[in-house]
């Protein structure tokens, strides 16, 4: 869990840039590249803005995440339990 919240943060800002990217309506229809867009978002929202919504998406994930490890673990362990 810590290895996914880590990397979370890190990649975080990509997510909002991807969707932010696909929203033309965010510079009145003329579409921005990746670091106008990011000057112009720091400059009208700041910085925190990258992260807004972070909250949300470690709700959503984190128990994907960590029902799909439990899986694994427990099949893993039956699996090597039936070939020994």
């Amino acid at each position: 869990m810590t290895a996914k919240l880590i990397a979370s943060v890190l990649t975080y800002p990509h997510e909002v840039l991807r969707s932010r990217m696909q929203d033309v309506t965010l510079t009145n229809g003329k579409p921005l590249g990746l670091i106008p867009l990011i000057r112009h978002i720091v400059q009208k929202e700041g910085v925190a803005s990258l992260y807004s919504g972070i909250a949300v998406n470690c709700v959503r994930v984190f128990p994907a995440t960590i029902s799909t490890f439990l899986f694994y673990e427990y099949f893993s362990k039956k699996f090597e339990s039936w070939l020994v």
